[in-house]
């Protein structure tokens, strides 16, 4: 083996037990840019609805990182008989340890609270919106610590990290390795639903981890031009759970009338105050993106109560748990014209009410459910002809058939003020189907 799996260290994690850490994970593990996911929840403010839910994308990451060696070495044991990555065996533990480090580094760029606000927060550079992804990339080329790390690789590996960064924002997309990463099957969603689920105590968000891990497949089909992450059939079952829990974790968790509520007010707190200086978005400059984490916003909260300030009565909400209530909601899945119903009643009650209403939708919401195609390999195909080998997840399994193309509800949500009552009964009037 090389150098780079000589010594490696234990943590230990209470999702996938013994976790492997070698020397250069562990030192990038020690900078002060990672060592900051320690105080940066996985779920942002969900423990204020579910209490266990102070879990961070410290443990994520690492579990991650697990999660990609048990699924790349799976896959390379099988392919020693399809043979379909013709890899030797530098190759293979080059890839190995890309995955590692992209797996260990792909959420360092989250902002306080995780998702919270990511769609409002981020600003434009070179005319694209950012991301969490984005500032990944840019703390790990511009973090002396982490970069000279990864860059040590090179010249055995041909690993640097422009190439890790370039991989977390799919500039340079490798359609064989991307999808244990990021894609329907990957390893990251296992990791986050497992997660998740044992520290929310909701059970939906849990599936049969080992068998759909030893049951992933390399696959190849009429619209690849190189091999991609698939399933046996025999796996068809998990996989089936695994997106059926991502489907009621959303419901459950994600997208949880109280949960949307404190993103919604947390993200109007962050842009107001700490913020301010920035114009509002978080600032370019990793030195300064890197102050900011959980920490921080709470103590801008207590801050802006002690000192009676200008956000105060938001820092109220926030503090002590004040939330605005939902006090209407679409179905699952809203047609066109009740959303457009929708969005005429809301404008009523508004210019009757004020304007000091919050309204959310499904698809804005981090983790929204969305339907992915990914294929199966068969266990006994009618030839070995590529459309008789491998089928559509949705040609073998008709519940992921059934399965809409996205949630798309709408909600409405009011202030616990004295005219919350009169406002209930306004919205209880109105018509709001067809």
């Amino acid at each position: 083996m090389s150098s780079y799996f000589d010594k490696y260290h234990i943590f230990r994690d209470p999702i996938h037990g013994y976790i492997k850490v070698y020397d250069i994970e562990r030192d990038i593990i020690n900078t002060s840019a990672f060592q900051r996911l320690r105080r940066i929840k996985q779920l942002g403010p969900t423990n204020l609805i579910y209490h266990g839910a102070d879990h961070t994308r410290f443990a994520h990451s690492l579990g991650v990182m697990e999660l990609v060696s048990r699924v790349y070495d799976i896959l390379i044991l099988k392919d020693k008989q399809e043979k379909l990555l013709n890899w030797d065996e530098k190759e293979i533990q080059k890839n190995k340890i890309l995955l590692r480090l992209v797996a260990l580094l792909h959420d360092i760029g989250h902002p306080p609270l995780s998702h919270v606000g990511e769609g409002v927060l981020f600003s434009e550079e070179g005319g694209k919106k950012l991301t969490h992804k984005d500032f990944s990339k840019k703390i790990i080329l511009e973090d002396k610590a982490i970069k000279e790390s990864i860059d040590n690789l090179n010249s055995e590996y041909e690993i640097t990290a422009e190439k890790i960064g370039k991989f977390i924002t799919k500039e340079e997309p490798n359609p064989i390795l991307q999808p244990i990463i990021d894609g329907p099957l990957d390893v990251d969603r296992m990791d986050y639903l497992w997660r998740d689920s044992f520290y929310t105590g909701v059970y939906y968000g849990r599936f049969d981890l080992d068998r759909l891990v030893n049951t992933l497949t390399m696959v190849r089909d009429k619209f690849y031009e190189s091999p991609t992450l698939g399933i046996d059939e025999g796996g068809v079952y998990t996989a089936e759970a695994l997106i059926l829990a991502r489907y009621y974790m959303f419901l459950q968790v994600y997208f949880h009338p109280v949960r949307r509520a404190y993103d919604l007010h947390f993200t109007e707190f962050i842009k107001k105050t700490l913020l301010k200086n920035y114009g509002e978005k978080y600032p370019f400059d990793v030195k300064e993106y890197l102050e900011h984490d959980d920490a921080s916003v709470f103590n801008r909260v207590k801050e802006e109560i002690s000192n009676n300030g200008e956000y105060k009565e938001l820092a109220n909400i926030l503090m002590y748990r004040q939330h605005h209530e939902c006090v209407k909601g679409t179905l699952d899945y809203t047609s066109i014209k009740e959303k457009e119903i929708f969005e005429k009643n809301i404008e009523e009650i508004r210019k009757k009410f004020g304007a000091n209403f919050l309204t959310d939708n499904a698809q804005d919401a981090p983790n929204k459910f969305k339907k992915e195609r990914f294929y199966v390999k068969l266990r006994s195909p009618k030839s070995s002809d590529i459309k008789d080998k491998y089928k559509d997840i949705e040609r073998v399994s008709n519940i992921i058939k059934s399965l809409d193309e996205g949630i798309n509800k709408n909600r409405l949500y009011a202030p616990k003020n004295d005219k919350l009552e009169e406002v209930k009964r306004y919205i209880d009037a109105m018509e709001w189907e067809t």
